[in-house]
């Protein structure tokens, strides 16, 4: 927050009930996958509605296209939320091009680039501008 001349405010929140405040970035790093598809399009959506247009919202998102690598993530991702909640999860991974599709159809330019240099995981960062 220093860095940024006090502009920055971090929430820590269920992701699916916050009402975002008018802002000019969201970032939301590996946490997608925990919550249903219909509350992953509701969590997007109300990105959208937050963010000031040309606004970034960057997501870090496994990649469920990514073979071998994505069946790593989702294992490495099971046993964290069994360790965490003691109860198996059940989770909610989208390719790389279906997050794309849903975020374009919510407002956005995309670009995604790989985020998984040097690990054997899946991930993609992905860059979406409101429109």
């Amino acid at each position: 927050r220093a860095a940024l001349g006090g502009r920055v405010r971090l929430e820590r929140s269920d992701l699916r009930k916050i009402a975002l405040p008018a802002c000019d970035a969201i970032v939301i790093i590996d946490v997608l996958h925990y919550i249903d598809a219909a509350a992953q399009e509701a969590v997007l959506a109300e990105c959208a509605r937050a963010l000031s247009a040309g606004g970034v919202l960057v997501l870090r998102v496994a990649d469920a296209r990514a073979g071998r690598r994505f069946a790593l993530t989702r294992i490495v991702d099971q046993f964290v939320a069994l360790a965490r909640d003691r109860v198996w999860p059940r989770l909610y991974f989208r390719s790389l091009p279906e997050w794309i599709d849903l975020l374009e159809r919510s407002g956005f330019e995309v670009r995604s680039q790989p985020a998984s240099a040097g690990t054997p995981f899946a991930n993609a960062m992905v860059i979406a501008r409101r429109r």
